[in-house]
């Protein structure tokens, strides 16, 4: 009978843990969704082409909701696409860790190539042939290989693998052609480092050599970058977390603010902050930023709080040529890192610059606007027009901006309620035809100063869902709109279900203790939670996380939701994987893990590679409250760094050699540098 007992108990645990997955698999959705990915204007301006990653399909449809979509089934899971300057093909890439560059004919609506690229690609830019019109070399941004993959278009070959850093997540190629921007999406530094930040790289594109740049302290969960027109600067989307201070409240930002960061790529160096948010309005995770067809406007889209802003490029310009805040009104929130004074020969220049237009100079630095999708994450504007893709809601908003002068801003205007008031969706049909046209059905317009009208609609990509638990857990999870002023969700901290990188100083067990951000994957299969393992188990840290860092409380189906989504959490495959099976160095180091020579699966036991205990580990700092840690997991552990409950060791041979981890006895100088290769190589590939 006991014997039958724990059968059943090792067979269940077992099966609680999710599959590898590729990230586009994480929200365990199926493909009874649609889920808009990135969404581009065909160069007549006729046609609206819409990537839709659950449902794996390019989708065409005429803006004027008179023709039937066009759908293309696709290989893989896309993530992002880029037309071809001619109009005739578009690039596509995604494919999680077998990613893949689709090449796609529009004119025959046909794939024509297929090259595989790395792990995970999340972006592409080309370098074209400006004479003929077309791309001659893709740059693809290999997210969890860490690296950028060199195509060469004509062969349909990879040529070069760049080493690109943590998570490059997204990039951009200067008009020339010679410079590349790369942003990562999470930190590189140790958590006790108090300028951990993202990073920026720009590459050479003539011999693959970068230049690594810091931007500010606390500037994490990147997603998108852009360019100015001249390609002189360059703008990527991300949050700014104040590790710095307590969470004792979310107001006015004082967790997480969202801004745009601006790097100067002629000079190769971080330039500036713009703060999205408004003083007691956040605009809670940025997601995708492009610059508008007409050349005068950053959009920014914002997943979280459900709205794009109108970035008026031509101020933010001359904000960075003069390296001037006017934009800035607390002082308490200047960039500590921005650039000193300008040289006399940099004022002589700043004069000397195009001067503002006359309808730019009228209109603020940023325009805000509410749609009220929800997942609204990528966007493209064609002439006075926004198009904005709805992830959780299978829809595409639009917003249609109308000028007229004089133009007048508001006095009042971050007073004005009625300006952040959510509209009402339309009601919508449960008859509208999967592949039918494209109709959008008008929401309230706005009004945010004289001259200026704001015509706003949604249209659904095809009948509203049902959403299943995991899908409403996972909306949940990135809606800043249930955040108190809507400056953060749950992923602003937990970026994809993971971790900041940043130690945020929790008052679940005293104050005075930071710790680093725990990933959320397993965390309801491995009780108890937190660091010290306060909570008892994952479900009393979510409805805690809600009242406590949202400061929200919600019902409790909604907690069960979120629930669901965090179960369905997978792993990634890790990079260190070959073709999904370990390597001969991990085969080796897996031995070692077994063996009483390192001890490491006493507290890592299979298949959970945690025993739930908590344990002394000799790693107690001065700031530390209790000598004694919940064992986390180890699987995934190859995208959790920096390491222990603190982040201060960046790589997993830091924490043994450096930080001699639960070597009490000097049984981890015995092993040779060899060994403790084959025995990391090992844990980064679980």
């Amino acid at each position: 009978m006991c014997v039958l007992v724990v059968c059943i108990l090792v067979v269940c645990v077992v099966s609680a843990i999710p599959s590898h997955a590729g990230e586009s698999d994480d929200s365990a959705t199926g493909c009874r969704y649609s889920g808009p990915s990135d969404i581009a204007v065909t160069h007549d301006g006729r046609h609206l082409l819409i990537l839709e990653k659950d449902s794996r399909s390019l989708r065409k449809v005429d803006v004027d909701g008179k023709e039937n979509a066009v759908v293309l089934s696709l290989p893989i899971a896309p993530e992002r696409m880029r037309l071809f300057p001619n109009g005739r093909c578009v690039a596509v890439v995604g494919g999680g860790v077998k990613g893949e560059l689709v090449l796609i004919d529009l004119e025959t609506w046909k794939i024509d190539r297929r090259i595989r690229v790395g792990h995970t690609p999340t972006d592409i830019v080309m370098a074209y042939d400006k004479e003929a019109a077309t791309p001659v070399t893709a740059y693809v941004a290999n997210r969890f290989g860490g690296d950028i993959s060199v195509i060469d278009l004509a062969g349909g070959n990879e040529t070069a693998r760049w080493k690109a850093g943590r998570e490059p997540i997204a990039l951009a190629l200067t008009p020339d052609g010679k410079k590349l921007a790369a942003v990562g999406h999470l930190p590189e530094d140790d958590a006790l480092n108090t300028g951990i930040s993202s990073r920026f790289r720009i590459f050479n594109t003539a011999d693959g050599s970068a230049k690594v740049i810091i931007s500010r302290s606390g500037a994490v969960n990147m997603r998108d970058l852009c360019l100015s027109p001249d390609g002189r600067y360059a703008f990527a989307s991300g949050n700014i977390g104040h590790f710095e201070q307590i969470p004792t409240n979310v107001d006015g930002g004082w967790m997480n603010e969202n801004a745009l960061f601006a790097l100067d790529m002629e000079k190769e160096e971080f330039a500036n902050v713009f703060y999205l948010d408004d003083y007691a309005y956040g605009a809670g995770n940025p997601w995708g930023v492009t610059l508008s067809d007409c050349k005068r406007f950053l959009v920014v889209s914002h997943a979280g709080s459900c709205e794009i802003t109108l970035m008026n490029l031509a101020k933010m310009i001359d904000v960075l040529d003069k390296r001037t805040f006017p934009y800035q009104t607390d002082p308490n929130r200047l960039n500590a890192n921005a650039p000193a004074e300008n040289s006399a020969a940099e004022n002589s220049a700043a004069e000397n610059r195009t001067p503002i237009p006359p309808v730019a100079d009228a209109l603020p630095l940023r325009l805000r606007i509410r749609l009220g999708l929800k997942g609204m994450r990528r966007a493209v504007m064609s002439k006075e027009t926004v198009y904005v893709t709805g992830y959780f809601e299978d829809s595409i908003g639009r917003i249609v901006l109308q000028m007229t002068e004089p133009i007048e801003p508001s006095r009042n205007r971050l007073a004005d309620e009625l300006l952040h008031r959510l509209p009402v969706l339309p009601e919508t049909s449960q008859s509208i035809p999967k592949d039918g046209p494209l109709r959008f059905e008008p929401t309230e317009p706005l009004a945010p100063m004289k001259g200026v009208v704001v015509e706003r609609g949604v249209a659904r990509l095809g009948p509203v869902p049902d959403k299943t638990p995991e899908r409403r857990g996972e909306m949940l999870f990135h809606d800043a709109i249930v955040c108190k002023e809507h400056w953060q969700s749950c992923t602003s901290c937990h970026s994809d279900g993971r971790s900041d990188c940043l130690n945020w100083d929790l008052l679940n067990d005293g104050m005075g203790n930071p710790k680093n951000s725990k990933s959320m994957v397993l965390a309801h299969e491995t009780p108890p939670c937190m660091a010290h393992g306060v909570r008892a188990d994952a479900e009393t840290a979510v409805r805690s996380g809600f009242h406590g860092i949202l400061f929200i409380d919600l019902p409790e189906k909604d907690y069960r939701d979120v629930d669901a989504y965090l179960r369905a959490l997978a792993p990634v495959e890790s990079p260190y994987r070959i073709d999904g099976n370990l390597s001969p160095a991990a085969r080796r180091g897996k031995l070692l893990f077994h063996d009483s020579r390192t001890g490491c699966s006493v507290c890592h036991p299979e298949p959970l590679f945690t025993d739930l205990q908590r344990h002394d580990v000799d790693t107690l700092s001065p700031v530390d409250h209790s000598p004694e840690f919940d064992t986390p997991t180890l699987i995934e552990c190859w995208r959790t760094a920096p390491y222990l409950h603190d982040g201060r060791y960046v790589t997993l041979h830091d924490l043994i050699r450096s930080g001699k981890h639960v070597d009490t006895d000097g049984r981890l100088d015995k092993l040779t540098d060899e060994e403790i290769d084959d025995l990391v190589e090992y844990v980064l590939s679980l």
